[in-house]
């Protein structure tokens, strides 16, 4: 029996803040960004491995999780403040995309498509053993049409 629930254990993940974390020890990938409000993001995000899988919003607007072991998610946030009038808290409210991947594989990288020119702000996060070990923001520009592969810190 104990073996048994330390194999379901060892599949269960934890939803964290754009991300996913197993309860063994394992290492997760996660890219997310912000759109203001409930707004239509200006740009794509997904990730590829080394085969060419995808996890992410690529361009048709459809959500993938080609990858294996990947989880996609958009999700909204409202701020926590009881205090907080509904005024106040539509103009704080956000929706997060995100794309994670467990025990990700070397070469793994992100891809940025964008319809129009805008700015772009990611951020990349990586846990081992359930400790966050990395948290990096990578900003840049995208022209009309643009897609731009980046490289993710290991």
């Amino acid at each position: 029996m104990h073996k048994f629930l330390a194999a379901v254990s060892f599949q269960i993940l934890f939803v964290l803040i754009g991300g996913v974390l197993p309860l063994a020890a394992a290492e997760v990938l996660s890219v997310s960004f912000q759109t203001p409000g409930k707004s239509t993001p200006t740009f794509n995000l997904w990730l590829v491995d080394g085969a060419g899988k995808r996890a992410g919003f690529p361009p048709d607007g459809a959500a993938v999780k080609e990858i294996p072991d990947s989880e996609v998610d958009k999700e909204s946030l409202t701020p926590s403040d009881p205090e907080a009038s509904a005024e106040d808290a539509a103009k704080l409210e956000s929706t997060r995309y995100s794309a994670s991947v467990v025990h990700p594989e070397p070469g793994l990288s992100a891809v940025l498509y964008a319809p129009i020119a805008t700015d772009f702000s990611i951020e990349v996060n990586r846990y081992k053993n359930g400790e966050e070990v990395l948290r990096k923001p990578i900003t840049g520009k995208l022209k009309a049409g643009q897609t731009k592969r980046v490289s993710l810190p290991r």
